[in-house]
């Protein structure tokens, strides 16, 4: 998938060149992360539900958080984080070092998106790099089976990305 790099770092969010496949993974995305809040809303309209149990009671309130967790990260997957400012040598150090601090391999590069990628672990990683002027703007997706973005990640993968703003 081509990035639209202007675009990217103005919204500072990944804006993808539309395609067919990047349609095709926004729609199916929405609805696996819209199923369970849709699924939590049918039991509570149901009239006959009764908490039976303590047990059925928590299992509901883990489910709608993680719910509102999810749908709540799914608007901040493709969020960009500004690292700052690097001179070219300065931005390939930065890389390597993320690249052992995430044993992430280069997958894909040009003069100014670079991604690098970790398919060995069950959460797959991507990192995005997208330099321009000498800024460095950077995202990391979590991915799943079948390469599908993990929205529940995308707050711990932000966190991970402020780390190296002071590099």
């Amino acid at each position: 998938m081509k990035i639209n790099l202007q675009k990217s770092i103005t919204k500072k969010h990944l804006i993808y060149e539309l395609n067919l496949k990047v349609v095709f993974d926004k729609i199916t995305n929405l609805i696996q992360w819209l199923l369970l809040p849709f699924c939590l809303f049918l039991l509570f309209d149901n009239k006959n539900f009764t908490f039976e149990t303590l047990t059925q009671f928590f299992v509901l309130v883990f489910l709608t958080l993680f719910s509102i967790w999810s749908l709540i990260g799914y608007f901040f997957v493709n969020k960009l984080t500004y690292i700052g400012e690097f001179t070219e040598e300065n931005r390939l150090e930065l890389i390597k070092i993320i690249k052992k601090d995430f044993n992430l391999v280069e997958s894909y590069s040009d003069n100014n998106v670079i991604v690098l990628k970790n398919e060995k672990d069950f959460w797959k990683k991507r990192l995005t790099i997208l330099v321009e002027n000498g800024e460095v703007w950077m995202n990391l997706k979590s991915y799943g089976n079948f390469d599908i973005e993990s929205p529940f990640h995308s707050f711990s993968n932000l966190i991970k990305l402020k780390r190296y703003k002071k590099f």
